[in-house]
């Protein structure tokens, strides 16, 4: 059964060219788009969807309309896909609720589909432009003086340690499991205990405590 897509953009021929892409994923529908935010919420009061794709500049307050979407339709998936690619919008967008951020500029339409698996999958994804300013972010931080957790990895087990790495190269949930030969729920588990260890809230920083303590190299 194919997901339900819903896409907002205020360019109708770049939800045009989202159609023709998704139209060739058989595991998700694209079933409406819109230019006009009032008519997306009009559409989500009547309709259900799974996920929702939308462009930063969605109002005057992008993260303030994507924080808005969260509370009221929880359990809908916002993946942003914008060529607004500033730290700023980045980390207000997550804050708020987005549980994926990707570029228009590099994203094709395999890069797409990997991140509608994420975030179908409730896991984060980022386009690598997306990624590095994250990482860049952490670095400028962490010369500053800002630390993300205080406990050591010497709390984490051998396999904990292991999928820390291989999520911070950015592999899903799905890629760790094939390679290590595990179910799915195994690394959400392993996941959640990681997180649970080091105080982390997110995906965004695991990443920064695995460059902190040398699991991945700059």
């Amino acid at each position: 059964m194919s997901l339900l897509v819903i896409a907002y953009d205020k360019r109708p021929l770049f939800l045009e060219g989202l159609k023709n892409v998704i139209s060739q994923l058989s595991d998700y529908k694209l079933v409406k788009t819109f230019t006009d935010f009032d008519d997306l919420l009009d559409y989500l009061n009547k309709n259900n969807a799974n996920i929702l794709i939308t462009d930063i500049e969605i109002r005057r307050s992008g993260p303030d309309a994507i924080k808005f979407l969260h509370n009221k339709y929880p359990d809908i998936k916002i993946l942003i896909l914008t060529d607004q690619l500033n730290e700023v919008e980045i980390f207000s967008s997550l804050k708020a609720g987005a549980i994926g951020y990707i570029d228009k500029i590099t994203t094709d339409a395999k890069e797409l589909h990997r991140a509608l698996q994420a975030v179908a999958n409730n896991e984060e994804y980022f386009s690598e432009p997306v990624a590095n300013l994250i990482i860049q972010n952490y670095v400028k931080n962490l010369r500053q003086g800002e630390e993300i957790s205080e406990k050591k990895p010497r709390n984490l087990t051998r396999r904990e340690i292991q999928i820390l790495k291989l999520i911070s190269e950015g592999l899903t949930n799905k890629q760790i499991a094939d390679g290590l030969f595990i179910s799915v729920r195994t690394v959400e588990t392993h996941k959640n205990n990681i997180m649970q260890k080091l105080g982390l809230k997110n995906t965004a920083e695991l990443i920064k405590f695995a460059i902190k303590h040398g699991y991945v190299k700059l």
